[in-house]
């Protein structure tokens, strides 16, 4: 019953990933691009690949802890979209770095949002490293 639960909040949590990424592909491009172009933030491309062996080895530890937080995790996104609202609405005062940094945030505070929603606040703290790595990404 325990693995059922597991595979099917990862199930709900891949959904929400797959939205918030369709959602902000846009900043995600200009990431991508961004770090193509910059020999000084050409590892950005490897920051998603480096957490995510993390999480996948903490994996048992994060069924272990898993709970719903649905509350905080709703708060978390809602501040997240609340950042993504501001940078649109002041990306064109902000120099191209930081925006970009900017919308980066909004996105993965709102995908942490989600994680701790799926998963809840134990699982973030047993996880925190892999996920708070993934600020490393913002220019």
């Amino acid at each position: 019953m325990h693995r059922n639960i597991y595979a099917l909040r990862a199930l709900f949590f891949a959904l929400f990933s797959v939205v918030l990424i369709a959602f902000h592909y846009a900043t995600l491009s200009e990431l991508m691009e961004f770090s193509r172009q910059s020999a000084i933030y050409s590892y950005i491309y490897v920051i998603p690949f480096v957490s995510g062996y993390f999480l996948f080895e903490k994996r048992q530890a994060i069924k272990q802890a898993m709970s719903y937080s649905f509350l905080s995790g709703c708060l978390l996104i809602a501040a997240g979209s609340l950042l993504y609202l501001t940078g649109m609405h002041q990306g064109a005062g902000l120099n191209q770095n930081d925006n970009l940094s900017w919308m980066v945030f909004s996105l993965l505070v709102s995908w942490i949002g989600g994680f701790i929603m799926f998963f809840g606040p134990g699982a973030f703290r047993v996880s925190a490293f892999p996920l708070l790595f993934l600020f490393s990404m913002a220019p």
